[in-house]
């Protein structure tokens, strides 16, 4: 589930009324549209604090989850050559070892902890700066009736570029675009 689809559901959840129809933006489906002054500055700061705050566990869980997970590997490892002078003629650990550097490894492919952290990380960082603008008043929220609207703009615009970044790493690797046989050479229409 992507992170503006989660924000979607808990600022739902989390409102203190439900939304009435037509309060509801078909452009951006989780972004509700309150009525007054106050209730649309409280709902751009909720909504730029929870991305921060999502984005900060986020990148927390996958600095550590990468952490662990080279530091298991390192030692894992370091175990190999070690582990026939320790047991020799014991073939069975060293097997073992290689074996679970082997699935280090591919856990660490899999999961792309170190991209998430870097991703995470920077999304954050993004978030914190346009909430610091906007609690300055420095451009672009200078103007006190369209900062709200910018401020929510911005952090979805934040959460949309991490999420295509997300796509790109996610999406299936090694496949090519496949072609029309119509149009690949020699192919002419009628000639079978």
């Amino acid at each position: 589930m992507s992170h503006a689809a989660r924000m979607t559901r808990t600022t739902l959840r989390n409102s203190s009324r439900i939304p009435e129809d037509g309060e509801i933006n078909a452009a951006n489906a989780h972004e509700m549209k309150p009525t007054d002054r106050s209730d649309r500055t409280s709902y751009a700061i909720r909504i730029a604090d929870e991305s921060y705050n999502w984005y900060r566990r986020a990148a927390i869980r996958s600095r550590r989850m990468y952490r662990g997970v080279e530091v298991a590997q390192l030692f894992t490892a370091a175990l190999i050559p070690l582990s026939p002078v320790l047991l020799e003629g014991n073939t069975l650990v060293p097997a073992v070892l290689g074996s679970g550097v082997v699935v280090f490894t591919g856990l660490r492919s899999i999961f792309h902890w170190h991209e998430n952290y870097l991703r995470f990380s920077q999304s954050r960082e993004a978030v914190d700066a346009e909430r610091r603008a906007y609690f300055t008043g420095a451009a672009p929220y200078a103007h006190v009736g369209t900062r709200d609207g910018r401020l929510v703009a911005a952090v979805t615009a934040i959460e949309q570029r991490e999420l295509g970044t997300w796509l790109e790493i996610a999406g299936p690797r090694g496949k090519q675009p496949r072609e029309d046989p119509a149009t690949e050479e020699g192919a002419t229409v009628g000639n079978q």
